[in-house]
């Protein structure tokens, strides 16, 4: 049997019975399908099916020819399966059927091209801008363009258009810039990261509607790497400008000086020039110091967004404006004071400067002692027993060894002394009595 004749039974019976149907047989619904000629194994499995009878075989290969020209091998294995003389005539009939004559196709006639259509833009709806963001953080960053893409809802490029790029808040910096869209909807504009102040949303607005935004933005300060690094420790004078200015560097967290970020300094006890100052190259902004009237110390803080970071200086009292003379707590220099006869009593000396700061004595009370023989010699109403200094106050303690009333001077302070029982108004005075000026300061 031929090669042909082991194809899966499955797909021959499937065209077995459409090629039944279609000469008439048990499927007439399948009669409508097709008129392709039969190749070889179609009729050799119409004639291996035992329900076709020959004449429908002929039937149909009379109606739809055959694909191939039989050879003699073809028409033995025609015989062999049982091909009678019907099925026979009607294969010769289709080798000797003269083909059917091509027709020339038909001309179309030409159609006169249609005029373009001229498709005008709806207004602007959509605004590509590129880049979304706008880094300032480094100093040698340049000129940056900003390319914006202005086009309509369905997406077509919009041209001609006036567009503007400005900043939403004025304190940026950013100028308005106006422009137009060119034949591709496109337009450019050139920004100067440096210049810019503060970060903040740049507005790309087309007819008075903001149709995109870009963001000037800079890396985040990490206040585990921003300090003062120069001057934090400095001391000077309660009213003076200290000698050297604070300096501030902002840095990233990975370290990185972060430049152009605007730093503001506040101050407690001390004042600031300027209260801002831009970083540099290097991230550093620098202040001017005056320190506050209070001794102690002063507090200089510098802020940027969310960091806060502050030094401490020193403030030393000014030089000695003033001295106090006082008795029990109470002032009496400028004063009278009335004291026992023969019962010690205690003057604390003290000095201020211009501020009321508390200012060292420790000198005087050197001074004193070493002139108290000098003093009680020339005194004839009290007599210098004991001076002691806590570095601040110098008490000296006097006894009154006689009645009477005198001025005491003590390092440019003086109070008038009266011993009771000295009557007032008679007798002569004693004399003024004066411990000898010594510096307040040592």
């Amino acid at each position: 049997m031929p090669a042909t004749l082991s194809r899966p039974f499955w797909g021959s019976a499937a065209r077995a019975l459409m090629l039944w149907g279609a000469a008439g047989g048990v499927v007439p619904h399948a009669a409508a399908q097709g008129t392709d000629p039969l190749r070889k194994t179609d009729v050799v499995r119409l004639l291996s099916n035992p329900v076709i009878g020959r004449n429908e075989i002929a039937v149909l290969i009379r109606r739809n020819c055959l694909a191939f020209h039989p050879s003699e091998r073809d028409w033995a294995d025609l015989r062999n399966l049982g091909a009678d003389a019907e099925v026979l005539g009607s294969v010769g009939a289709c080798i000797h059927r003269p083909k059917p004559r091509e027709t020339a196709p038909r001309a179309v006639p030409a159609v006169a091209p249609l005029p373009p259509r001229v498709v005008r833009p709806a207004p602007p709806a959509i605004a590509d801008v590129a880049p979304g963001r706008l880094s300032m953080d480094s100093a040698d960053v340049g000129p940056v363009t900003v390319s914006v893409a202005v086009k309509d809802a369905s997406g077509n490029a919009v041209r001609g258009e006036p567009v503007e790029l400005r900043g939403v808040d004025g304190e940026m910096g950013v100028a308005t810039v106006p422009a137009a869209t060119d034949s591709l909807g496109r337009v450019t504009f050139v920004l100067e990261p440096r210049t810019i102040r503060r970060p903040g949303r740049i507005e790309i607005r087309v007819r008075g509607t903001q149709l995109a935004a870009l963001e000037a933005a800079y890396s985040a300060v990490a206040s585990s790497q921003s300090r003062f690094v120069t001057g934090a420790e400095q001391i000077g004078i309660a009213g003076t400008q200290v000698n050297a200015p604070l300096v501030f560097q902002a840095r990233t967290g990975s370290g990185r000086p972060l430049a152009g970020r605007v730093i503001s300094f506040t101050a407690q006890n001390a004042a600031v020039t300027p209260d801002q100052a831009i970083t540099d190259g290097a991230g550093l902004a620098q202040v001017q110091v005056t320190l506050g009237p209070k001794a102690g110390g002063a507090i200089v803080i510098a802020s940027v967004d969310s960091v806060r970071t502050q030094a401490t200086l020193q403030v030393q009292p000014a030089a000695p404006a003033a001295v106090l003379i006082e008795h029990n707590r109470v002032r009496v220099d400028g004063g009278h004071l009335v004291v026992p006869p023969d019962v010690p009593f205690a003057l604390s000396v003290s000095a201020q400067d211009a501020y009321g700061n508390p200012v060292p004595v420790a000198g005087l009370a050197r001074v004193l002692e070493q002139m108290r023989a000098q003093f009680n010699a020339r005194s004839s109403l009290l007599r210098m027993e004991r001076v002691e200094s806590d570095r601040w106050v110098t008490t000296v303690t006097f006894r009154p060894v006689r009645r009477g009333a005198a001025p005491l001077t003590l390092a440019d302070a003086t109070v008038s002394v009266e011993v009771a029982g000295a009557r007032r108004g008679g007798g002569r005075p004693s004399a003024p009595v004066a411990a000898p000026r010594g510096p307040a300061r040592p």
